[in-house]
């Protein structure tokens, strides 16, 4: 992956599958990704969509959706738009893509700043800004070689035998 440009991917935090796809047709065409390895999709027909600037996946981002900078392999820009309609399946929107013209319906469009690429590579969480692990401070490395300290009764209970 030599590609020195910026690109961003987003993607959504599924809690049984970890980082997926954002807003997918459906299991079948979910890419499950993880940070620093590389990613093509399910099928090999279809590329994978990424946005040319943050401003344009934050715009596409929802809630609970993490947006990444990622490296990619092969972009390549959209000169015109492919949409599908809703019940035909990807490979059609790839067909599609591949025609300049289209008598289907209009129904899904590529969002503006969508890059297809073959690879993705996610190198580092951008949005929202990971929240960063702070070390535990009570304790310290001194700490672990002091001896315990002997427990010591209440004052009340030696001012009571007297």
């Amino acid at each position: 992956m030599s590609n020195k440009k910026k690109y961003y991917k987003v993607v959504y935090n599924n809690p049984l599958y970890g980082l997926v796809s954002a807003n997918v047709g459906g299991p079948r065409y979910r890419v499950k990704y993880e940070v620093d390895k590389t990613v093509s999709s399910n099928d090999g027909i279809s590329k994978l969509f990424v946005f040319k600037t943050l401003a344009d996946a934050m715009g596409y981002a929802t809630k609970g959706d993490t947006v990444y900078e990622c490296e990619i392999t092969n972009p390549e820009t959209p000169k015109y738009m492919a949409y599908y309609v809703s019940g035909d399946s990807i490979e059609e929107f790839w067909k599609l893509r591949k025609s300049k013209r289209s008598t289907k319906k209009i129904q899904v469009l590529v969002l503006p700043g969508t890059v297809y690429v073959d690879t993705v590579k996610l190198t580092k969480q951008v949005w929202p800004e990971p929240t960063p692990v702070k070390p535990d401070l009570t304790r310290t490395p001194v700490d672990e070689l002091r001896r315990p300290k002997k427990k010591r009764k209440p004052w009340w209970k030696f001012w009571a035998k007297t």
